[in-house]
């Protein structure tokens, strides 16, 4: 049987939608519960969750598995990144506006493609700086930022910019061959242990309400972003070809925050949701177009 054969760039930018997706859904389960909750207990339930399923997963289906020694090093440090990253949004948003917060942390991609092309000497092409120029300027257009004055918050928002860069630039060093769960269990372990102080501080017995089963929820979701994004990642021949939809989050966040919050978006959404829509598709368009031309063949059989 004659096998299908699918583009290595446009297989990881579907995983990594699926990936930004699932931590959109995130957001907005999140903004539900949190009025009801306190911040370190959904964190921790988080992380507990997330750590004991992943736990399972990679005990039972691949305890035979040989791992690298050198690659888990990565997976911790990884870890400790999203980890970090984690307690950077939380004070970032609780100083500034999250559209200024929003604006900020997406320049993400943008060194996201300059550690690209430094450490695994990625070229830099008109096309994909083009593509994630126009990402950036919808966010502006989308957020539409008013610093009105500057404070901390901002710097926290800057470094998440950066975490999040070294989160991924770190899951395409690691690369795609180690168990799944793998790639979600440091990140939730260390999220669990950083979030155990902050809730011991701030201790109180949740009260039971129906809003609690979301609670229980937002870890799967987590778990499902956090291995699609970093297998999107390590799956795509070029980093930089798979940055520019993590603006897919704000897409959703309109349509969500439309429909569940009754949010109505403004033109300003609607010219930015745009610019970041045109400037995937025409990403996608180039990079065929470009290995096309080079007669680079990037289209492994899919059983």
């Amino acid at each position: 049987m004659q096998s299908n054969r699918i583009n290595l760039n446009i297989l990881a930018i579907i995983i990594g939608i699926t990936g930004w997706t699932s931590f959109a859904i995130t957001d907005t389960t999140m903004k539900f519960v949190v009025s009801h909750y306190n911040q370190s207990f959904i964190l921790l339930v988080e992380g507990a969750i997330g750590t004991l399923v992943c736990a399972i997963w990679l005990f039972v289906k691949y305890k035979k598995h040989r791992y690298d020694r050198a690659r888990l090093k990565w997976h911790i440090l990884r870890g400790i990144t999203v980890a970090l990253n984690a307690m950077f949004i939380l004070n970032a948003v609780s100083r500034i506006p999250l559209a200024d917060f929003y604006s900020i942390a997406f320049l993400s991609p943008l060194f996201l493609t300059a550690g690209s092309a430094i450490i695994f000497k990625e070229k830099l092409r008109a096309s994909r700086v083009l593509a994630i120029g126009l990402g950036f300027a919808g966010i502006i257009v989308l957020a539409g930022p008013q610093f009105s004055s500057f404070n901390i918050g901002i710097i926290f928002a800057f470094f998440t910019s950066i975490l999040l860069a070294t989160s991924n630039l770190i899951a395409k060093k690691i690369g795609e061959d180690d168990p799944l769960p793998l790639y979600a269990l440091t990140p939730f372990i260390f999220i669990l242990i950083s979030n155990i102080p902050l809730f011991a501080l701030n201790y109180e017995i949740p009260e039971f309400k129906p809003q609690l089963i979301w609670v229980f929820v937002i870890p799967l979701l987590v778990m499902i972003g956090q291995i699609c994004v970093a297998q999107a990642f390590a799956r795509a021949p070029s980093a930089s070809a798979v940055a520019p939809f993590c603006y897919i989050q704000l897409l959703w966040g309109t349509i969500f925050g439309y429909f569940i919050f009754g949010d109505i978006p403004g033109n300003a959404t609607i010219l930015g949701g745009s610019i970041v829509v045109t400037a995937g598709v025409y990403l996608i368009t180039s990079e065929k177009k470009h290995f096309l031309k080079q007669g680079i063949e990037l289209t492994p059989p899919v059983s």
